[in-house]
């Protein structure tokens, strides 16, 4: 069934429309805090809010039928685009735009089998990271936009790029609170990319099938997330996705009651103290085995989800290189992701798909 939803969103992408799916006047956005779209007269107007000032906006741009005012004016399909973020790709993928992806950071952070073999043929080049342009190449491929994944403007380096005619758009779905919050973006995307109707109709389904595998235990079983790195234990704050999703799956976080959105460092002793009964242990690090964890750390054996072999990692659609369809399509699919919550609290480890249980 999983499998079969990931094709319906992919109909449903590539058979939608460039068309207006608004309210007059209405905002579209249910859940994500940190866009927003609105109608004007014959346009749509876009806006990314600043996440650290609620009186700043990092991007105010008009869209009509799918293509994107310029500083000169002039309405322009963003047909030309440079990604730095796996989400990004995710995005694209599903709302049928790999086509527009000209640049990627590395091949090594995408996991789609096209973006891969296109990065191989140099038909999609490899630009480095947002802090090392390589600024020949982008020049080189003339893109449109930009799309960065950081709540920073300003810069030298971004006023060159601007100086070419080169949009930069910032996506901040990642400060986002909630699963579906962050999933909401593929919105933002959709009206970027000139598929409002197909990326309103994968949310829709998103959201209806996130909201049925809501699941609640009488005596649920209790959570610890995270790994140990260089002495510190870096885990989810309470208010985070992670923390939600795991509590709407139907476990219980051992820092629930924490606040922040963030991560929490801990030291090992105080995970000792905490999470030494836990009955399950999520998102190890990127660990493929429990022998490599106890190669990492041999301190790992003194927790009972080791123990008992209930140690799960993301790790079910992820390549050799690292590259892994949990941070591509997987933001976009948190209903996905809460399945495999609620199945692996229930016991049941045979059909999970993004999650590997560790052998």
């Amino acid at each position: 069934m999983k499998y079969l939803s990931i094709l319906l969103l992919f109909f449903i992408a590539c058979q939608s429309k460039q068309v207006k799916q608004v309210d007059s006047g209405l905002s579209l956005i249910e859940d994500a805090l940190f866009f927003s779209i609105h109608e004007d007269q014959d346009t749509l107007c876009l806006k990314v809010k600043s996440s650290k000032s609620n009186n700043r906006n990092l991007l105010d741009l008009k869209i009509l039928d799918g293509r994107v005012q310029r500083s000169d004016g002039e309405f322009k399909a963003l047909d030309n685009c440079l990604l730095i973020s796996s989400s990004q790709i995710g995005a694209f993928k599903l709302l049928g735009k790999l086509d527009n992806i000209k640049g990627f950071n590395n091949k090594a952070y995408a996991y789609d089998s096209i973006v891969r073999k296109r990065m191989d043929e140099g038909k999609i080049l490899k630009i480095g990271e947002m802090s090392s342009f390589n600024k020949e190449r982008i020049l080189q491929i003339k893109p449109d936009a930009i799309f960065y994944s950081a709540e920073v403007n300003g810069s030298s380096e971004f006023k060159f790029f601007e100086s070419q005619g080169i949009l930069m758009i910032p996506v901040l779905e990642w400060q986002e609170g909630s699963p579906l919050s962050r999933a909401e973006w593929i919105k933002f995307y959709g009206v970027l990319l000139g598929n409002t109707k197909g990326a309103d109709s994968i949310y829709s389904v998103v959201k209806k099938e996130y909201q049925k595998h809501k699941f609640s235990h009488k005596n649920p079983p209790q959570v610890m997330v995270g790994n140990d790195y260089q002495g510190v234990w870096y885990t989810p704050a309470g208010e985070s996705y992670v923390s939600r999703m795991i509590l709407e799956a139907g476990g219980e976080y051992a820092f629930s009651s924490s606040k922040g959105k963030g991560s929490l460092s801990k030291d090992f002793e105080v995970m000792i103290h905490k999470c030494a009964a836990a009955d399950y242990w999520i998102n190890p690090g990127t660990a493929n085995a429990s022998a490599q964890l106890e190669a990492e750390n041999p301190l790992y054996t003194r927790f009972n989800s080791f123990k008992k072999g209930n140690v799960f990692n993301c790790v079910g659609r992820a390549r050799v290189d690292g590259a892994n369809d949990y941070w591509e399509v997987g933001v976009f699919r948190p209903d996905l992701v809460l399945e495999d919550y609620k199945e692996i609290f229930q016991g049941r480890y045979d059909n999970l798909y993004y999650y590997k249980r560790l052998p």
